[in-house]
């Protein structure tokens, strides 16, 4: 739901710049970014009402206005409503997003139009017959909206992933990692041709748990808190049950005394934009001031980027959390190939050295490849470093056998030869080194693809011995629902001729003999209501063996199937890998 006015908008376009205005005017901008879990449920949220007037507050007295706000679990329509009213003067776009029952929670602000929307609504979201959970029927998933800021395209996204009711026996967790499979897929696909995405959300699940990894590393996401120059003194950064929220349980203070950090502020930059992390904190205080409370049991987090159009295409510090970049690769593989064609140059390749009166020496290989062996030999010298009096030119074997070659042999060579090979040394551990950061960061998304399907698998094994207790309650249910019915019937039947056709009405007199072993009216209309009851509740569990239970497997089926995709995919990377490290490795010793 747009909550701009059609006039308002006109006249926001007519005296804002153009977006071609912007770019020609900025290629290097702040992104200020916030979001936080409001826990605005309606009748069970506590200081609700008071708390969204302080939040709102907060965002519009901020010194820097933010660009961008999220927000998770504003069930109610109406409190969007008030939210979005008494945000428009900073934030004039918003839009909520509506899924499921009671609606997803989602919703989020812009400083700019939003010019396009989507939810995608995940195939799993908790248990429809768990109704004091909530989540089956709010409907969740991940909301994404394109928009433009100085002329560049931004993608923003928030999520808001299944709540964690028991930290031992968690039920839920091949739900998250389903969840965060769909959501890294959809990332990945409504955010190929944007310059940067920021999503942003609750995702119910710290950075060394699979669901979080699972979907930083197939979506090629960076973690803002992680990037940041400056860390909290806890170095956690912990936004949900922090020892300084009013809203954090003793048991749970118990549990972990130092909070989880769940809520997160994710990116991914594109190959021609640097994107550089300033700050990532958690700015609002404890809490309300004036007040006893806080502004919900989550911490907002704030992330403020600088973004940079790299028109030259030569960022060399664009690395994804996947590994390198192209363009890092690309690199890498050039440096690569100079390294291989140094060390394997025939040792036999004489280079002559012409060195004019105080002049700077200059190689001359004997092969057909000059250039590549005058940039990697690195015979390059002033004459403070190597100069000749007697003859103008002098012809050096840096590898000789033997002691021979073709010409005589310079005082200064072995120190040449030795500064040559001390130069390739150098470049030879560069390219492991970026080799061995590109295996590790395989070898991490192999072993969260790994995880990852063994909790799907679990998952899978906690679904068929569901469906079997529900198989069970429905053959009990069907078998109770006969001999309700063969009750009511019987007794329906022996009742001949009492009052109101054998059945005793309550407050009628009644006599057995007269109606024919009959019960009376208030049984009777207690048996039949048992039977109702009893009817609706099987249907209930049939429906969830047939067709919830078949919903749950098949989307279990396909991450499973995704998950085998990408880990065949990076089987052949790690091929390839370590077929690459293992030929470096052998010509470094070689060499």
């Amino acid at each position: 739901m747009m909550v701009e006015e059609s006039e308002e908008a006109a006249r926001v376009q007519a005296t804002e710049p153009s977006p071609q205005q912007q770019m020609c005017n900025s290629n290097n901008f702040d992104v200020r970014i916030l979001t936080l879990n409001v826990w605005g449920i309606p009748g069970v949220s506590k200081d609700r009402v008071p708390r969204l007037e302080a939040i709102c507050e907060q965002i519009t007295s901020a010194a820097e206005p933010y660009h961008f706000v999220m927000m998770q679990e504003v069930w109610s329509i109406n409190d969007y409503n008030i939210i979005a009213l008494k945000l428009k003067p900073v934030l004039r776009y918003s839009h909520f997003f509506f899924s499921g029952v009671i609606g997803s929670g989602l919703c989020m602000f812009s400083s700019t139009p939003l010019n396009s929307v989507h939810f995608h609504n995940w195939s799993v979201n908790g248990l429809p017959h768990k109704v004091y959970h909530g989540d089956w029927w709010g409907g969740k998933g991940v909301a994404l909206a394109s928009t433009t800021l100085h002329g560049h395209n931004i993608v923003i996204a928030t999520a808001h992933l299944h709540a964690v009711y028991h930290h031992l026996q968690d039920e839920y967790l091949h739900h998250r990692v389903v969840q965060a499979y769909e959501s890294s897929q959809v990332l990945g696909w409504c955010a190929s041709a944007a310059h940067t995405l920021i999503l942003a959300g609750d995702f119910n699940c710290e950075p060394h748990e699979v669901p979080y990894r699972l979907l930083r590393y197939n979506a090629g996401l960076r973690d803002a808190f992680i990037d940041a120059p400056n860390k909290p003194v806890d170095g956690i950064g912990a936004t949900n049950e922090t020892p300084g929220n009013s809203y954090t349980s003793v048991s749970a203070l118990r549990q972990d005394p130092t909070g989880k950090r769940i809520d997160h502020i994710l990116y991914r930059p594109a190959a021609n934009v640097k994107c550089k992390v300033q700050l990532c904190d958690l700015p609002w205080p404890l809490r309300v001031p004036g007040a006893s409370y806080s502004y919900s049991d989550h911490e907002a987090v704030r992330a403020v980027f600088s973004i940079t159009t790299d028109d030259d295409d030569s960022g060399d510090a664009l690395i994804t959390s996947n590994g390198p970049s192209p363009r890092r690769s690309i690199l890498n593989q050039q440096q690569k190939q100079e390294t291989t064609k140094t060390i394997t140059a025939a040792p036999n390749n004489s280079i002559t050295t012409t060195v004019p009166n105080n002049s700077t020496t200059e190689a001359t290989p004997n092969d057909s490849n000059t250039e590549t062996a005058a940039n990697n030999s690195n015979t390059e010298a002033t004459p403070k470093n190597r100069t000749t009096e007697a003859s103008p030119k002098i012809s050096t074997t840096p590898h000789l056998k033997n002691g021979s070659g073709n010409g005589s042999m310079n005082s200064s060579a072995p120190f040449v030869v030795m500064n040559d090979r001390l130069h390739n040394s150098c470049k030879q551990q560069s390219t492991m080194s970026a080799e061995h950061q590109l295996t590790n960061a395989l070898h991490q998304q192999t072993d969260t693809l790994l995880d990852s399907a063994a909790i799907c698998a679990q998952g899978m094994r906690s679904i068929k011995a569901s469906k079997n207790f529900y198989t069970f309650l429905t053959f009990a249910l069907t078998i109770l629902n006969l001999i309700l019915i063969t009750v009511v019937s019987s007794s329906s039947g022996r009742s001949g001729g009492g009052a109101a056709g054998g059945v005793c009405v309550v407050g009628d007199e009644c006599n057995s003999d007269d109606s024919g072993g009959g019960i009376s009216g208030g049984w009777m209309f207690m048996l039949v209501l048992l039977l109702l009851l009893s009817v609706v509740i099987t249907m209930y569990t049939l429906w969830l063996v047939v067709v919830w239970n078949r919903i749950e497997t098949n989307a279990i089926l396909a991450t499973q199937l995704g998950l085998e995709t990408l880990l065949e995919d990076l089987r052949k990377k790690n091929a390839a890998q370590f077929s690459n490290s293992s030929k470096v490795t052998v010509r470094s010793v070689q060499s």
